[in-house]
């Protein structure tokens, strides 16, 4: 019998400023608590990983973003991850429903984030090389720390 995926992942890109926005955890997490991470959540039963995607979107950011602008960037027996070109027509209309706060960081500046998650390194290095072509090669370990404004609480 085929192993369905357990989670969905996805994170904002913005190719005009070629920055990603991610969530911090809350302190209170079961997982990562604290920690700079893509947003994401588990799928329900009888759910499949789009519909997932879009309820846990409007859950924590409450917003509705039309199928055809969805990404799909990783897809394996576990999880399946999303991204989403950042419309202009969104800005001002993100609430934060969960964590702790979200914030915008460059591609350069979100590898240096003391407090990222190895799931996030991993997940922002595929899409680095995949989706931006680059051939940089990155290690996915804490290596400095960038100050960012949180929004939400």
């Amino acid at each position: 019998m085929k192993r369905r995926p357990q989670k969905i992942g996805w994170f904002f890109f913005d190719p005009k400023t070629e920055t990603v926005l991610l969530h911090r955890r809350d302190h209170r997490a079961k997982q990562s608590p604290s920690m700079w991470d893509c947003f994401g959540g588990k799928i329900e039963k009888g759910e499949g990983p789009e519909k997932a995607f879009i309820r846990e979107l409007y859950e924590e950011l409450g917003i509705r973003i039309p199928k055809d602008e969805i990404i799909s960037l990783i897809k394996d027996k576990n999880k399946y991850i999303y991204y989403i070109h950042f419309p202009d027509w969104l800005t001002g209309a993100i609430r934060l429903g969960e964590g702790a706060g979200y914030a915008w960081f460059s591609i350069e500046d979100v590898f240096k984030l003391t407090g990222l998650t190895d799931e996030a390194c991993k997940i922002l290095s595929k899409f680095e090389k995949k989706v931006l072509n680059s051939s940089v090669k990155r290690k996915c370990e804490k290596r400095g720390q960038v100050q960012s404004i949180t929004k939400g609480s």
